[in-house]
């Protein structure tokens, strides 16, 4: 459960949808309301020696809760979350998933 107590499977399952139809956050057949529109950037660290660089991926994203889509996202994977809200609405989570370390930025389009 996301912590507005929807289901993560839902807020998954209408994100999926969204990215269909394009309708604009919105699923008639389900009546949800509108959904968050969020540009994600995600760094990678290196974990390999002499190389210092991360990779870096840039991406758009519609949800509710930017941590409950992460979940979902690094589902079946052993996680710690670290959450801080910034201004404007940014959210920034590090992840450390499987031993990987990971920074997701999470910025109101």
């Amino acid at each position: 459960m996301s912590e507005k107590g929807i289901p993560v499977e839902k807020m998954l399952r209408m994100c999926y949808i969204n990215s269909l139809t394009g309708a604009g956050g919105h699923d008639s057949r389900e009546g949800e309301a509108l959904m968050a529109e969020y540009e994600l950037v995600y760094e990678i660290k290196n974990l390999c020696r002499n190389n210092q660089m991360r990779d870096v991926f840039f991406e758009e994203v519609e949800c509710d809760d930017p941590e409950a889509y992460l979940r979902g996202r690094l589902k079946g994977k052993n996680v710690e979350f670290s959450t801080e809200k910034g201004a404007g609405g940014s959210v920034t989570i590090h992840a450390v998933a499987d031993g990987l370390i990971q920074k997701y930025v999470f910025t109101p389009v």
